[in-house]
């Protein structure tokens, strides 16, 4: 259940939220817009609340320290987990001030009380980095109901150590060669032959001996043929391939310089 506060104007949430198939009550709530009780870890039982501002009631209750002198001390005080949701946009003009789009032909106004986007933009990080709620976004109506949505979704549909999806193992689909630490050997072949690449010059390494030393290596390499250059076999996706008679070319004129 989604408990709204009925002596603000969120109450003009409770008829979409039952629409999309919740219930909802109207309510007092002494801080906060909306509320419900969460799923925490071992499901241990958390009351969630959202304080719902348009940005610039927000910027208005900033400016008398009216939000963070009574209501974020009260939402601290009575949840367990807050968010401060800011319904609409703002920009800033040339002149660094806060502007919002309003009035007629919808221009882009200074906000009122607002003279430094930047300033502004501090002020709510700091809420969320100091103050000890999270802050969120939306710039109209239906986002808004979509994040209370998946707000209350996400925190009773299961349990809080049962969200796992920011835990994963990163697997690139890489070059089975990228996975392989390059010797020396293979170093020195990328850097001064053109067209080797890492697979490449393990085909090669295969060709004059893994197992030789660097010197004799190199040695060896010196001693290839273009005809042995351009059958050399190089692994790819689908086995191997002809290294080719134009690239085993441009090799051997490296050679010759």
């Amino acid at each position: 259940m989604i408990l709204i506060d009925g002596a603000t104007g969120s109450n003009e949430l409770v008829s979409p939220l039952e629409k999309m198939g919740f219930i909802v009550q109207k309510t007092h709530l002494e801080f906060g817009d909306i509320a419900f009780v969460g799923r925490g870890e071992g499901e241990t039982l958390l009351f969630i609340g959202i304080e719902l501002k348009k940005v610039g009631e927000l910027a208005t209750s900033l400016r008398t320290k009216r939000f963070q002198g009574h209501q974020l001390l009260g939402l601290c005080r009575d949840f367990d987990r807050r968010y401060l949701l800011i319904e609409g946009d703002f920009h800033s003009d040339d002149k660094g001030r806060a502007t919002t789009f309003r009035g007629k032909g919808n221009r882009a106004r200074p906000m009122a009380g607002v003279p430094n986007a930047m300033a502004f933009e501090q002020e709510i990080l700091n809420i969320q980095t100091r103050g000890g709620c999270w802050v969120r976004h939306t710039t109209s109506r239906r986002d808004t109901l979509r994040f209370i949505a998946a707000c209350y979704r996400y925190w009773t549909d299961k349990a809080l150590d049962e969200h796992k999806s920011h835990l994963a193992v990163y697997a690139p689909d890489l070059d089975g060669a990228l996975l392989t630490p390059a010797s020396d050997f293979r170093k020195a072949l990328t850097v001064t032959l053109p067209g080797i690449g890492l697979a490449v010059s393990k085909a090669v390494e295969d060709f004059v001996g893994p197992d030789l030393a660097l010197r004799d290596q190199l040695q060896r390499v010196l001693l290839m043929t273009e005809a042995e250059w351009s059958e050399l076999a190089v692994p790819n996706k689908e086995g191997t391939k002809r290294l080719g008679a134009s690239r085993a070319k441009k090799i051997m004129e490296t050679f010759r310089r």
